[in-house]
């Protein structure tokens, strides 16, 4: 899947909230108010904003939300994820990446951007084992990391943020991300940054929901995801 920098427009509006705000206890306790109330820690990125505000963040604010939001969610993450969707994330995510043998050499360079716990690089693993592929999970979440690291030993998981990634230019032969762009700092920066370090010829995977055109469909979601 070749995805032309231009054409990659996501209304973050528009998606819907999957982790709801919990915390106004929290939000009223530290505002100072009620009897004998206290110096207390400030409220962290998450905490101190709506997941609808959250998301609509730019920058160093956004990659604070949605690391703390993951790292909260790391341990339930995939269970979750698979319930909301009804296991279609994971239809589409074979679908996506069942047929990339074309694109790749043996011991072929890959980074997924925004791996969260490693199915991109247990995946590759089982389904291109014969390429002895060399993938990095790269994410911004330590605990999704963590994770990651536990459910597949063995394979590279490294901390950092695709509007900054660290890598030389066209140092992958394929990058992927999967159902990562309304978490990215700053969405045109993080896809360039994708194409910047994929080598000539390579190719960039970009599987993502967006929001449904039909209706009808759209009322169905809107009343699940609600």
């Amino acid at each position: 899947v070749r995805v032309p920098v231009t054409t990659c427009d996501v209304s973050v509006q528009s998606l819907p909230t999957l982790y709801p705000m919990t915390s106004s206890a929290s939000a009223a306790s530290a505002s100072g108010s009620g009897p004998g109330a206290g110096p207390t820690a400030p409220l962290s990125s998450f905490d101190a904003h709506a997941p609808s505000e959250g998301f609509r963040l730019q920058g160093a604010d956004k990659l604070a939300f949605v690391s703390e939001m993951f790292d909260r969610v790391a341990p339930t993450y995939d269970v979750l994820n698979h319930f909301i969707s009804l296991g279609q994330t994971t239809v589409w995510r074979l679908l996506a990446l069942s047929f990339l043998t074309r694109y790749f050499t043996r011991g072929a360079r890959v980074l997924d951007v925004g791996c969260g716990t490693g199915w991109v690089s247990w995946y590759f693993r089982r389904r291109y084992r014969k390429l002895q592929l060399d993938v990095e999970g790269m994410d911004c979440s330590p605990v999704m990391l963590a994770e990651a690291r536990r459910i597949v030993p063995g394979s590279s998981f490294t901390l950092g943020d695709v509007c900054a990634l660290r890598h030389e230019d066209g140092a992958f032969d394929a990058v992927t991300t999967v159902y990562t762009l309304r978490n990215f700092p700053d969405l045109e920066r993080g896809v360039r940054e994708m194409y910047r370090v994929t080598k000539p010829g390579g190719v960039v995977v970009i599987l993502d929901a967006f929001p449904a055109q039909n209706a009808l469909m759209r009322g169905v979601l809107w009343v699940w995801l609600e």
